[in-house]
């Protein structure tokens, strides 16, 4: 098969301890084969998984590899992308079930065929950086210096402690007062994914979130990140040394959002695309009341390196009850070919 794609799935809720990822594939992006689960070995609840395609390695970062480490490097790879939660769970009696607070361990894993895969390795932990859960949302970048760049975020597992007291079965998560609670950062590799290191943390306003943070890297080497954020808009943030600074995060006025994940993408040189919901927390149906939603999903068009933006497709403007339209992950087909 040409594509894989992959995705959490769980019975009853997020954050049940059956969530796990499941994987399609197809030839031609309109017909997909059944679904399977990915056996990744798990004690809990898996979140977001993502997806990157590594192409073989270059002359210029060939250096010390052995002969089988090069065999395989060769190749191009499929890396994929996840969290595991290991605690911050508590009852949900209506459900059924218990839950997870999003993120937890992000893990790696690796394949030649998207069948089989290597054995899980934790790349930034749970415990590191006083406890707090990490999580992730959109894949990586290769910056034009061979780093790897990873967009993640620490979780506020704080709303799931503060429900302990409705369960007769809760695991509190122990986080640091000093923790870096709430703040998104970046992961990089210098070697392909073989070690991460945390690069900078992004500057956010007083009393706005952000979360799940889309990268691209510009055409005069800038990177430049936007995100779903609790503030009503997209934010977004650029780093001018490769991700080991970035500026602070201001909002796109003409880019509202619901508290919900976006999509950004390269199409061409000078080109950006970017899918999203264009509302802000509610939206109002033909009688005038606000609906909690997600809808209008657009897609974005901007020439100037992300500074203004025009709509160029509506994708789903309807209104329907208990129904979102949302998530969106954007690929280039041509441009993701090999990397």
């Amino acid at each position: 098969a040409k594509y894989i794609a992959v995705w959490q799935a769980a019975k009853r809720v997020a954050g049940g301890k059956d969530m796990h990822v499941r994987a399609t594939v197809t030839d031609d992006l309109t017909t997909w084969q059944p679904t399977w689960q990915i056996p990744l070995p798990q004690s809990g609840a898996i979140w977001a998984p993502v997806l990157f395609l590594l192409g073989p390695k270059s002359s210029a970062y060939e250096s010390g590899s052995d002969a089988m480490e090069q065999r395989v490097e060769d190749q191009s790879r499929i890396m994929l992308l996840y969290t595991e939660s290991s605690s911050c769970i508590r009852d949900r009696p209506k459900l059924g079930d218990q839950a997870y607070a999003p993120g937890g361990d992000i893990k790696l894993v690796w394949s030649l065929d998207g069948e089989t895969w290597t054995k899980p390795v934790v790349i930034h932990s749970q415990e590191a950086e006083g406890g707090v859960p990490k999580v992730i949302a959109n894949r990586p970048i290769l910056l034009d210096n061979g780093v790897l760049l990873l967009p993640f975020w620490r979780e506020d597992p704080s709303p799931i402690s503060r429900k302990c007291q409705l369960s007769k079965t809760c695991n509190k998560c122990q986080v640091s007062s000093k923790a870096p609670v709430g703040i998104s950062g970046t992961l990089l590799s210098k070697d392909r994914g073989a070690t991460w290191h945390t690069g900078g943390n992004i500057k956010q306003p007083k009393s706005v979130l952000l979360l799940e943070g889309s990268v691209v890297q510009l055409g005069n080497h800038d990177i430049l990140q936007l995100f779903r954020s609790t503030g009503g808009y997209i934010y977004m943030s650029r780093s001018t040394d490769r991700g080991q600074h970035w500026s602070t995060a201001t909002p796109i006025e003409s880019l509202p959002n619901p508290g919900s994940k976006i999509g950004l993408e390269i199409m061409a040189p000078n080109l950006l695309a970017l899918g999203y919901n264009h509302h802000s927390s509610a939206v109002l149906d033909e009688s005038g009341n606000k609906i909690p939603t997600r809808s209008r999903l657009r897609i974005a068009l901007s020439a100037d390196n992300g500074m203004t933006w025009k709509t160029a497709v509506k994708l789903e403007e309807k209104l329907v009850p208990q129904t979102k339209f949302h998530y969106p992950t954007l690929l280039n087909l041509h441009r993701n070919r090999h990397s």
